[in-house]
């Protein structure tokens, strides 16, 4: 899947991180933390980068100085606040429609997260934007709309109890770029057959076989493979340190490439399922810059159907939008 582009653009404040008020308690399976900083930032919607979504960090401690500021992306700056500047709490990112995706880090989960999808359940902004993010968000003891943001016991995961109910008011610190709105000109006219330039750079972007897998036994062969795929020097030592800190103890490269390999090997069947297969353009438009292809290929062992935008840059077509997957 195409990561989502983010150029920062960074608001003016004279401090790095401004941390603003939470107030109240998180319990993960009989372990409670006080929850008390508060962090907002705007940002892509994760299902149209067209439209503005908030990110907002509820944390046990305040995330180092700098942070929010120094993050190359909105999910990026998530995932790293979960994974290593958010020892314990919630990183919750909001869709205008105030449905979230939920992912909580806590002592009661032993160094593993928990991530959920919520449709507004428990969820009462008084402010949305554009310059604050204020509410609560409570656990619910049942789907009942008298039970709905109770605080109540709500399982979380695989077979975790959680409990919370959490006041926060924060200032939106940084608002990421949107993606820009592609639409064809009046200059559009339809492509041949096969999609033309636009359906061949779709195809040859989209549609790549799955790489081999290496011999997941083999360290090196798993290293070389995971830099063949783009992993850096730097990606290879913060993985380490983030195993390191889940672990307890310090782990060695080695350790840390035989974990990710264990990974590699329990999401292969999934990821083969993803792989685009009998790729096919069914039919598009384009002008000189703008092109939008319909298009149908094989995933997950059924036949769906999507619309692609494509765009000239440099004199190639560049994949910008990917609408969601239909039944044909």
């Amino acid at each position: 899947m195409r990561q989502m582009i983010a150029v920062a653009f960074t608001l003016l404040f004279t401090q790095a991180s401004i941390a603003a008020s939470a107030t109240g308690k998180l319990t993960v399976d009989g372990k409670t933390i006080s929850v008390a900083y508060a962090y907002a930032v705007s940002c892509p919607d994760t299902f149209d980068e067209t439209k503005p979504a908030y990110l907002l960090l509820l944390s046990e401690k305040a995330l180092p100085a700098g942070s929010i500021q120094a993050a190359d992306t909105a999910d990026g700056l998530g995932e790293k606040s979960v994974r290593s500047l958010l020892d314990s709490g919630i990183a919750l990112k909001i869709s205008l429609d105030k449905n979230y995706h939920m992912t909580v880090r806590h002592p009661g989960l032993q160094g593993r997260e928990v991530q959920e999808s919520g449709m507004g359940l428990g969820l009462t902004l008084t402010a949305f934007g554009p310059d604050r993010v204020a509410g609560t968000f409570a656990s619910s003891s049942g789907m009942l709309e008298k039970s709905r943001g109770d605080g109540g016991v709500q399982e979380i995961g695989m077979n975790h109890k959680a409990q919370f109910k959490i006041a926060f008011d924060a200032p939106v610190e940084r608002q990421f770029p949107l993606e820009q709105v592609y639409t064809l000109g009046a200059s559009a006219r339809k492509l041949p057959g096969g999609g033309g330039e636009p359906g061949k750079a779709w195809i040859a972007a989209a549609c790549k076989p799955m790489p081999a897998m290496p011999n997941l036994k083999d360290p090196k062969a798993v290293e070389k493979f995971l830099r063949d795929q783009g992993m850096t020097d730097k990606d290879l030592q913060e993985e380490v340190a983030r195993q390191s800190k889940l672990e307890g103890h310090a782990v060695t490269r080695e350790q840390a490439i035989r974990k990710m390999a264990e990974m590699m090997t329990a999401m292969a069947d999934l990821a083969a399922a993803m792989v685009l297969k009998d790729c096919k353009v069914l039919s598009g438009s384009a002008d000189d810059k703008v092109a939008v292809i319909t298009v149908e290929a094989t995933t997950d062992g059924a036949r769906q159907r999507t619309d692609v935008t494509l765009v000239r840059e440099n004199g190639a077509w560049t994949v910008k939008k990917t609408a969601a997957w239909r039944a044909p």
